[in-house]
Parts: structure tokens; C-alpha cells; sequence
């Protein structure tokens, strides 16, 4: 079982944090785990204490690492609310070197 093939997936929302993880097989989809956990630091889809969300969140993903019986190593998240925008932006950075290689002092 290829590890590109696994999906993990966490909603959070007012009433329910949910999470499904997926194994995806062509253009087939299998559910390996799923679960969810009531919601107690969101309101109207903000995150208003951040201390219960983030217990909320690891106790669901303790659950679902528990059905699936394999450590979730990384997540797609959706959270939505009106209190979320997108600022477009474009940077600008000078290289240093004269030969205009990035250098690990530009990092």
C-alpha cells in the first residue's frame, strides 16, 4: 500500500471536528478510518479558544490513528467562516551574490 495513496482529512467546524482517512486505488476510493468529536473552541466557525480546539483536534486524531492502526503523518484541513480572506501579495528579495545563485545565506 503506497503512502501517496493514503488521504487524511480534518474538518473543523462549529458543532463537529471530523476527520477521514481514504486510500485511494485508481479512480476508486476506500474508507480506512473515520471519526468525529464534538466542537468546543469554535463559534460561527472562528476559533474562539484555542486551547479546546487544539485538545479536540488531538483527541480525534488519537481516535482515528486508533482505527486506522497507523500514525497520521500529515492532513488536508478545511475550516470556512466569514472571518477568512485571502490578501494577495507579490515579494521581492535581492541575491547577494554576483552570479545570481540563491546561497544558503539567502535562505
Amino acid at each position: 500500500m503506497s503512502k501517496s495513496n493514503i488521504i487524511t482529512g480534518l474538518d473543523i467546524g462549529t458543532s463537529f471536528i471530523k476527520a477521514l482517512v481514504i486510500q485511494k486505488t485508481g479512480r476508486d476510493l476506500e474508507i480506512l478510518a473515520q471519526a468525529r468529536v464534538p466542537s468546543s473552541g469554535i463559534r460561527k466557525g472562528a476559533v474562539v479558544d484555542i486551547e479546546k480546539t487544539s485538545k479536540d483536534i488531538q483527541s480525534l486524531l488519537s481516535e482515528i490513528q486508533k482505527t486506522y492502526g497507523k500514525k497520521i503523518d500529515s492532513v488536508f484541513v478545511n475550516i470556512e467562516g466569514s472571518h477568512l480572506y485571502v490578501t494577495p501579495s507579490d515579494g521581492v528579495i535581492s541575491v547577494s551574490r554576483a552570479d545570481k545563485k540563491i546561497s544558503q545565506e539567502d535562505i
